[in-house]
């Protein structure tokens, strides 16, 4: 299991930062992701044949519970708890102004990563270090970002 914690730091004029407690102000949403032309069925459970709740179409966005493997957990409008799948959904925080910073601390077994995002930049401090030689979705800064970002196809150094 992943372990995390984020925080969402706000630039404010004049250099003043305030730090917030991500579950005190704002809550990652899952909306589709770029490819999605009509819409993502929301199920009842993380299966493809499970009864279908509501469709989450482009523009549209739903509050993010957890994940489980290859499946977001979405908290829907009237309060039932639903399933869209990674493939075409992607996490975003939410509620974030302009200069608005998302911080995510990682562990990554033998320290801790830092993602730092914003809306035109992304930095990577110590993703990690050759004690970790686990590959694919056992790597768990890669299965960190994957789960961020589904699309993420390759870093560049």
């Amino acid at each position: 299991m992943i372990s995390t914690f984020r925080l969402i730091v706000s630039i404010v004029l004049f250099g003043t930062v305030a730090v917030l407690p991500a579950d005190c102000a704002f809550g990652d949403v899952v909306v589709p992701s770029d490819r999605v032309s009509v819409g993502v069925n929301v199920r009842e459970s993380p299966n493809a044949s499970s009864l279908i709740l509501d469709v989450l179409t482009p523009g549209e966005q739903l509050e993010y519970v957890g994940s489980v493997p290859g499946w977001h957990e979405v908290l829907l409008n009237d309060g039932r708890h639903g399933f869209v799948a990674k493939s075409w959904t992607v996490v975003r925080p939410s509620g974030t102004a302009e200069g608005s910073v998302t911080i995510d601390v990682v562990d990554v077994g033998t320290g801790l990563a830092i993602v730092i995002r914003g809306n035109q930049f992304a930095v990577i401090y110590d993703g990690g270090s050759n004690d970790d030689l686990a590959r694919g979705d056992s790597n768990r800064f890669l299965s960190f970002l994957r789960s961020q970002h589904p699309t993420f196809k390759r870093l560049i150094i």
